[in-house]
């Protein structure tokens, strides 16, 4: 018997009793026919979950992300299958209970994916068409006493959009990709489960969220939605309802200098803020007949969540003081009764910014009806905003100016019940250690899980959310625009109170896409009121019914009803495909001149051994053109030959498969650093980067920073750290003066320091230093400007020397002094004893403010063979997972890249990789060998002993093209 919560009146479905039945047969899909004879039949399956997933679990079917699995299992995509599970939920006891309390019963799907029909005792109570609603059917009158017995028939989604597409009058278009399930754009479900052009295409079915049964006891009245707005006050609050102070401090500071009583003003830690609030309240006519006005008490206790807690990533967080606001409440309805406007003051509220512009202090707000606990929430204290004035695209957050530092989020698996919370955790943490701001949920996933919101509330990051449409078209029907408003509204309830979600957007290149298809370029008229329709009449109308949110309707766009090119870099936001697509090099980044990147990228392979492990092939198959790396690139244009030809361009080509592995990942972090560093130079002209893409779905050649097996950071995750640190460094040669520039951008908005710049030419054939400068700099907080520009001749005279010599700058801070007015900056030649103390005896420590310029080619250097060893290895103190290592090189090395050796399963990442050595100059990083804390990587590191220098391998550019 399944056990009922009297408390909040609900019984949850979740359980390991459900039997999943193959109902119908398809073709393979594959050369060889992998399906069972029979119908397939699988007791005692834990729901949530998917059909694929269980397969694989039972060992039904081998792991799907093996070789050329996705084609050769088809079947399970093509087939029909059933959910089932039976349950006693009433005993004689209840029955009374049941008959004289209850006023309806509700069966609750929260994510079923996708097309379903659910029956109750063999009685039809309804269907599903999208797996991004919430689904209720009153089944009051299908319950029975004793035994019940719940199903959900699924029809596959390759037959059920092949079907809409027959019955639809017109052509609708879409971008498709290799190997994928056609007409994805007639069906509400997650896009990239039809496959895309990182991915493969599994389109799993079942029931991936929670199902549970809900009871309505007769004369209870429930809250149904909850809305929060907020109101921000210069001036002291007067609030006409109970105010609730947290006393928290303000935050202060000893110095009371002009520069920091101005940036405090940008940037304030303290706010009065008014919390207004929406409800939704069910009653039935018994409530309402019996109810007064003021009957009714609704309570609602604040608290500022201690920062603790807040950081334990693995439970909910506990509070601390609490203060509690109570109000009667009118008159209720029957059915639904709409309460707007409980409004609620915070004294001297501690406020939310994000990651490195102050702290993500948030609130847990619990509301309780007639004294029960009904739901709870998570705020943080903040405006956001976008301002779009002229033609810019800035994220504003309290006022303030935020440069969005980040990149482009998708599903972190095909098969969504394997994203765990501490996967999750990990890849943004991930981010956040890599400086970023802002990750933007793209239009061909899902709208993510509660944990993800909680954890980017918790960490500073800011959601651009797409709402769930990409690259293609969509029908304008009646039928389907009504159920795209459900979804609005389901998904706006959900999220739009978390503090980290900033804007909602339409769709993914959807705009950008009808002066791209044949239809809709022959017949304007027909697919813009389509578009319209969907987008501007639904969505954004929806939305605006529920939220004061800012609304984007399309990626890239020039904004609501401002028709023209797209991408169009003086206004809006972006997509800059140049690169890639194009097959230009990367220095065509520098070209480009956007008010906001949305999306731009340049492919890499995953590492070696990742790859090892997933070609079904074995060692022959371990070459960029043979069948299983051709079938595992899903971007045909330039695809693999692409990688090939960019590596070629730049650098020598690898003599082994592994060293280009390594070689893609270099050079797919150079081109990014090279945009990501030219768009900081454009601020406040341009006021954000969010590069394509984070994460994975599988292994295999993509554009992300972070690879899908372990989790593991690409050389341009650890770029991303540099380049999208608070303070950058950058140098470029000027396009039209051909000198050379110096810039510093800093983004830290209350951070006001000196600091000296060494610029510094290094000879890889002498491995020493020929020239240095010094120059002393001010650098104002929230700033960004060129502190130096010279002639190149003038630091390298001969010109065939530039294929052995290359410039060095770094920053090093010298005092962090707000109260110091800005110098003069001075420039010196630095006198021989230093420059030997340089050369040979200079401890250089990671995290370092610092950065290179090469005149040519990587490959046109003739690096001389480098000896990298570990000097030191040395355990952190009172940190059993953290080691301090020291490597020194013979000779001047580039790119090294330092991984664990053996175990391709061993976890951890370090403080810095990819980074240059200097001939004879030790360098010292971290290494965290269970970074992150990921379950798997604990079992390991418990067991495994104190680490050596053997347990680590290093490789760098030079060995690339040595033949062994």
């Amino acid at each position: 018997m399944v056990n009922f919560n009297q408390n909040n009146h609900s019984i949850l479905l979740d359980d390991d009793q459900w039997t999943i039945n193959q109902l119908t047969r398809a073709g393979g899909g594959g050369e060889v026919d992998t399906q069972p004879k029979e119908l397939i039949t699988i007791s005692n399956v834990t729901v949530p979950t998917d059909v694929h997933l269980t397969l694989m679990n039972k060992g039904i079917v081998p792991d799907l992300y093996f070789g050329e699995r996705e084609m050769e299992y088809r079947w399970i995509a093509l087939s029909n299958w059933q959910f089932v599970k039976t349950f006693e939920i009433v005993t004689e006891q209840h029955l009374k209970w049941f008959k004289d309390s209850i006023e309806r019963i509700d069966l609750v799907c929260h994510g079923v994916d996708t097309i379903s029909s659910i029956y109750l005792n063999d009685q039809l109570i309804g269907t599903t068409d999208n797996m991004f609603r919430t689904f209720r059917f009153n089944i009051k009158g299908h319950l029975q006493s004793g035994t019940n017995t719940i199903r959900f028939d699924f029809t596959n989604p390759s037959s059920y959009c092949e079907k809409k597409a027959s019955e639809n009058g017109y052509e609708i278009p879409l971008w498709e990709y290799p190997h994928g399930i056609h007409h994805r754009n007639f069906i509400r479900k997650c896009g990239c489960h039809f496959g895309w052009d990182w991915g493969g295409c599994y389109c799993p079915m079942g029931i991936y969220k929670s199902v549970l049964i809900e009871f309505f006891p007769k004369a209870v009245p429930k809250i149904e939605s909850i809305m929060i707005k907020q109101q921000h006050h210069t001036k002291p609050s007067t609030a006409a309802t109970t105010t609730t102070t947290v006393t928290t401090p303000r935050h202060s500071s000893q110095s009371s200098s002009t520069n920091l009583l101005l940036n405090l003003e940008r940037y304030p830690t303290n706010k009065n803020v008014s919390l207004l609030f929406d409800f939704e309240i069910y009653s039935d006519q018994q409530q309402q007949e019996n109810n007064d006005e003021n009957e009714n008490q609704l309570k609602i206790i604040i608290s500022l969540i201690d920062s603790k807690e807040k950081n334990n990533s693995t439970s909910s967080s506990s509070s601390s003081s609490s203060s509690i606001a109570t109000f009667n409440l009118p008159k209720l309805h029957q059915y639904k009764t709409l309460i707007k406007n409980i409004k609620v003051d915070i004294e001297n509220g501690r406020l939310w910014w994000p990651n490195g512009h102050g702290e993500q202090a948030l609130y847990k707000i619990e509301f309780h009806l007639n004294n029960m606990y009904v739901a709870e929430r998570t705020v943080g204290l903040r405006t956001v905003s976008v301002d779009t004035t002229d033609g810019a695209f800035t994220i504003m957050v309290n006022g303030a100016k935020i440069f969005a530092k980040g990149a482009d989020w998708i599903p972190a698996d095909n098969f969504l019940n394997r994203i765990t919370r501490d996967k999750y955790n990990h890849l943004l943490t991930s981010a956040r250690d890599a400086n970023m701001n802002c990750l933007r949920v793209w239009g061909g996933g899902i709208y993510e899980s509660d944990d993800f919101y909680d954890i980017c509330d918790r960490l500073g990051i800011l959601i651009w959310q797409d709402f769930m449409f990409a690259c293609c078209l969509y029908p304008s029907n009646k039928e389907f625009l009504d159920n795209v408003r459900k979804e609005v509204r389901d998904q706006v309830l959900r999220l739009d109170h978390h503090a980290s979600l900033a804007l909602w957007c339409g769709n993914n290149e959807n705009e950008q896409a009808l002066n791209v298809w044949k239809p809709s370029k022959d017949n304007p008229p027909r697919y813009i009121v389509d578009y319209n329709r969907l987008y501007i009449d639904t969505i954004m109308d929806e939305l605006a019914q529920l939220s004061t949110s800012f609304f984007w309707p399309s990626s890239p766009s020039n904004g609501v009803n401002s028709w023209g090119d797209t991408n169009d870099q003086t206004r809006g936001d972006t997509h800059y495909w140049e690169v890639w697509h194009s097959n230009k090099p990367f220095t065509q980044y520098l070209k480009a001149k956007s008010r906001f990147l949305s999306e731009f990228g340049f492919q890499s392979l995953p590492r070696f051994q990742a790859l090892k492990a997933t070609l079904a092939g074995g060692d022959d198959q371990l070459n960029i053109t043979s069948p299983e790396m051709e079938y595992r690139q899903r971007s045909p244009t330039p695809g693999n030959i692409g990688l090939l030809q960019h590596t070629a361009l730049h650098f020598r080509v690898p003599t082994s498969f592994e060293h280009l592995c390594y070689t893609t990942q270099v050079l797919q972090a150079i081109s990014i650093k090279t945009g990501c560093e030219h768009w900081r130079r454009m601020s406040p002209y341009c006021q954000g980067t969010l590069y394509w893409q984070l994460n994975d779905i599988w292994v295999g050649p993509s554009w992300s920073s972070i690879e899908y097996d372990r989790l593991k950071w690409k050389a341009l995750q650890y770029f991303a750290k540099k380049f999208y640190a608070p303070t950058l460094l950058s140098i470029v040669e000027n396009e039209q003066s051909k000198r050379m520039e110096v810039w510093v951008t800093n983004d830290a908005p209350k951070e006001s320091f000196q600091a000296i710049i060494y610029l510094s030419v290094w000879d890889v054939v002498l491995g020493k230093v020929t020239k240095q400068i010094k120059q002393l700099v001010y650098c104002k907080a929230h700033s960004n400007h060129m502190i130096m520009d010279f002639d190149r001749q003038d630091f390298i005279p001969d010109s065939k020397k530039l294929n052995r010599q290359f410039i060095y700058i770094e920053l090093e801070k010298e005092i962090e002094n707000e109260n110091q007015k800005e110098r003069d900056s001075n420039q010196q030649d630095i006198d021989e004893k230093d420059n030997q103390i340089i050369q040979h005896g200079k401890q250089r420590i990671s995290p370092l403010i610092d950065n290179t310029y090469f005149f040519k080619e990587y490959k046109e250097f003739n690096l001389q063979k480098p000896v990298i060893t570990i000097k030191d290895l040395v355990k952190s103190d009172g940190c059993d997972d953290k080691y301090h290592l020291t490597l020194v090189s013979s000779e001047i090395a580039l790119f090294v890249w330092i991984d664990r050796s053996g175990d391709q399963h061993v976890g951890g990442e370090f403080s810095d990789n990819a980074f240059h050595l200097f001939k004879d100059q030790p360098y010292t990083i971290t290494y965290y060998s269970n970074y992150n804390n990921q379950s798997q990587q604990n079992q390991h590191h418990h067991q495994s002993t104190i680490l050596t220098s053997n347990d680590f391998k290093i490789i760098s550019l030079y060995d690339t093209y040595q033949n062994k």
